[in-house]
């Protein structure tokens, strides 16, 4: 398709927030350009927007660690700036300067989506668009656009978007045999077979943000209750008729450290002391020393928020905090939570950990657009890790652990089951020999291209995409066209986790992190990719 032809029909792949994301978008270039014919979502749940981690029946304790007020699918970053939809509101207003923030229930956050999804199809009409619960396997050229085959059939498309989330499945997903396994998405199901297996030891796999929503789904969803202590906000923990205990298994045994409240953070006037040093991200050659300076300065000022003496932190203070974040611990993984807790409330001072976590937390839209750069560079030819930063792959899991975890309520209520004895975490490699009753896998599939999914490898054997310079996400440019084994882009587009790597950062819900899709919407009406 040359440029400035219409663009008839639009397949977009996948139908959870990104899909809705990319119809709002084109719902708002209605003015500005030519709408395709037709546009289908190939989705086969029954609702747009939610995935699977957003639906609607899943019961209110099952949270995101997102604060309500950030979750504006109205604040869309442009590639250029930050700009506000009129079809999306915020989900819920800011709290005052020194209110902590409320994080929403994932089944609210799937209705204010599904509730986007319908508000920008009634916008792009009288464009219809179709809702196709399908699953495509394959998507091959078929003259100047695609064919998109499901078990269905087929249908042809001019263009087709790459909205596709986590893989469910993947090659090293090794549950053993003999144990009955589940998954801890969607969270009703995996409460409706605890009910019946009823048992006594449960190993979940894996210690992340999906691991800690089983845990709930194990304890509170099985009828347990957490009453207050009267101990500065401590809760004790109250079994219901099923009492499983609850290993979690990591291969280093640590866990996500708590999520300091942004009323903590704007008391230490972090951001204020961030934003002079966060200007050099886009140009330094040396990053690790810059989140040094970075986290040296919001500690400085934290600790003399509690003593107004206390003394410059210089960044050789914060550099032997690098050396803890990756590999085993002997460290007992519930007191670092527990001292996170505190540091995240406001009630103790922080220490070089914390500070280097916060660090982490507001230079992130900036690394985000810095690797943008770097993979606009790669698109050009060029062979660039991420950031220019050899050890961000080494690294990068344990600051998004020091950074991005579980809100404090979640926190309280980990510690609570581990001093009631119903949860431990133990390192994969020290499992005890005997087999546990239920096996819950918390661990999501890798990111970057979904190794071993159908579609996907097809895409990849063909040429259609390849992959960047780590070998691991799909080359994509900054409107989220891929670039096929040609180095030519041919009328597909990725946006999310597939990218990784190319793309920082792309399991965020956050609008204002990304502009592909607003790229990717501004060339789509146009016609002048």
């Amino acid at each position: 398709m040359t440029a400035h032809e219409h663009l008839s029909t639009l397949a977009i792949i996948g139908g959870g927030p990104r899909a809705v994301y990319a119809l709002e978008a084109l719902a708002r270039r209605r003015e500005r350009g030519t709408l395709p014919d037709r546009i289908d979502v190939y989705e086969p749940r029954a609702q747009l927007g939610t995935g699977m981690a957003y639906t609607s029946d899943q019961p209110d304790w099952v949270s995101l660690n997102v604060p309500d007020h950030a979750l504006h699918a109205g604040r869309v970053h442009t590639g250029a700036a930050l700009t506000d939809s009129h079809l999306a509101g915020p989900f819920a207003a800011p709290p005052a300067d020194d209110q902590p923030c409320a994080y929403p229930a994932r089944a609210a956050a799937g209705r204010y989506l599904t509730g986007l999804a319908d508000t920008a199809i009634g916008a792009l009409a009288p464009t219809p668009v179709r809702h196709l619960r399908q699953r495509v396997d394959r998507v091959r050229p078929a003259g100047p656009g695609f064919r998109v085959h499901t078990s269905e059939g087929w249908a042809e498309y001019d263009a087709v978007l790459l909205v596709t989330g986590h893989a469910s499945t993947w090659p090293g997903l090794d549950l053993p045999a003999g144990v009955p396994a589940v998954r801890v998405f969607p969270v009703p199901s995996l409460v409706t077979t605890a009910q019946a297996l009823r048992p006594t030891a449960v190993q979940i796999r894996g210690a992340h943000l999906s691991a800690i929503d089983a845990v709930l789904a194990l304890s509170e969803g099985l009828g347990g209750r957490f009453l207050s202590s009267g101990a500065g906000g401590a809760l004790q923990y109250r079994p219901g008729d099923l009492d499983p205990v609850l290993t979690l298994t990591s291969r280093t045994g640590r866990l996500m450290l708590a999520k300091t409240d942004a009323a903590v953070l704007r008391r230490y006037r972090s951001e204020q002391i961030a934003a002079p040093l966060r200007s050099e991200i886009a140009t330094t050659a040396e990053l690790p020393l810059l989140l040094e300076r970075l986290a040296a300065a919001i500690l400085t000022q934290a600790r003399r928020t509690w003593d107004p003496s206390s003394a410059v932190i210089g960044p050789e203070q914060i550099h032997p905090v690098w050396d803890s974040l990756t590999g085993p611990t002997a460290a007992d993984p519930f007191d670092d939570l527990r001292a996170s807790l505190a540091f995240a409330r406001g009630t103790a001072v922080p220490d070089e950990t914390w500070a280097l976590g916060q660090a982490w937390r507001h230079a992130y839209p900036d690394l985000v657009h810095r690797q943008r750069q770097v993979a606009e560079r790669a698109v050009r030819g060029g062979a660039d890790v991420p950031l220019d930063w050899a050890d961000y792959p080494r690294l990068v899991t344990g600051l998004d652990r020091l950074a991005f975890g579980p809100p404090p309520g979640n926190v309280v209520k980990l510690l609570a089951l581990a001093s009631a004895g119903r949860l431990r975490l133990v390192r994969t490699a020290e499992l005890p020999a005997e087999p546990p009753d239920l096996i819950v896998d918390a661990v999501t599939a890798p990111p970057g291209l979904p190794r071993g999914d159908e579609l996907w490898e097809q895409l990849l054997a063909d040429g259609l995409v390849r992959f960047g310079a780590t070998g691991r996400g799909v080359l994509t440019d900054a409107a989220g066209a891929c670039l096929g084994a040609d180095g030519t882009r041919n009328g597909l587009a990725a946006v999310g986790r597939m990218t990784e790597d190319v793309v920082i950062g792309t399991d965020t819900l956050l609008r204002s992190m990304h502009p592909e899709l607003e790229l990717w919407a501004d060339h789509l009406v146009t016609r002048d990719a």
